[in-house]
């Protein structure tokens, strides 16, 4: 070990000082990290379920549906009826109460026993609902069931975590590398879909991508970007590498 690593060692593991490596020494069990696991899915289950019953999915007017590799605009009326260019029927959304899905409806053609499954964006209501739950149900119920485990065994964040150390280097040098990469990145994109369009290709899009560039919502796209850019990552960082990826290592993977 260098003498920048003892340091570094010797500075950040004040509460563990038994340790003689850089990673700090955690006094959490693999039952715990099971434990916070199995309560984060059933949060999870729980607040979906209770947005499917104070929210049922629901949709009227005119939106635009997927069917294979069709785009069509479909009139939707209250009594679960709706009306196409080609057909009417009536329609209701894939699975089953209060678990639907609330971006696949399936299509009952007038005179004809087929049922049809097609691709729906799904309304503001029902996106702003489902980040909402992400936020909620995902990212800061991880953080929340971090914090829990912190304060079981009576942990501040740099005792558990290590502390911020230099905010240069710490937030500074991994902006200033993203943005290196970036524009370098940016260009093999724009080289690959060049290639693709010459050999007769379509690019395609994520998903996640044609929702956020497809909404007119302010409130849609201000909370896809806290999601996304603020609590996603530290949620990630907390569960997964704080607490997860030390527990691994600890019980006897030093080397990963």
């Amino acid at each position: 070990m260098t003498k920048h690593e003892n340091a570094f060692s010797s500075s950040h593991l004040a509460a563990f000082p038994t340790l003689t490596t850089v990673t700090p020494r955690v006094p959490w069990t693999p039952i715990d990290v099971m434990q916070i696991l199995f309560a984060w899915i059933v949060v999870l289950f729980l607040g979906q379920i209770a947005y499917g019953i104070l929210i049922p999915p629901k949709v009227e007017g005119q939106h635009e549906i997927i069917d294979g590799n069709t785009s069509l605009v479909v009139k939707f009326l209250p009594n679960h009826r709706y009306i196409g260019d080609s057909d009417n029927g009536t329609f209701r959304f894939a699975g089953k109460h209060p678990t639907q899905d609330r971006h696949t409806l399936i299509f009952s053609p007038d005179g004809s026993s087929e049922k049809k499954p097609v691709n729906f964006q799904g309304t503001e209501r029902d996106r702003v609902g489902l980040i909402a739950i992400t936020i909620v149900f995902i990212q800061l119920a991880a953080i929340v069931l971090v914090m829990s485990l912190l304060k079981k065994y009576n942990l501040k964040l740099a005792e558990a975590f290590g502390p911020i150390g230099n905010p240069f280097l710490t937030f500074g040098l991994p902006i200033a590398l993203g943005a290196v990469f970036l524009f370098p990145a940016l260009g093999l994109h724009h080289v690959s879909q060049s290639i693709i369009v010459f050999f007769g290709g379509e690019p395609s899009t994520q998903e996640a991508v044609k929702m956020v560039a497809m909404s007119n919502s302010q409130t849609e796209l201000a909370l896809q970007a806290l999601s996304v850019i603020f609590f996603a990552p530290i949620a990630e960082e907390l569960l997964f590498r704080g607490v997860i990826y030390t527990s691994i290592k600890q019980a006897g993977h030093p080397k990963l």
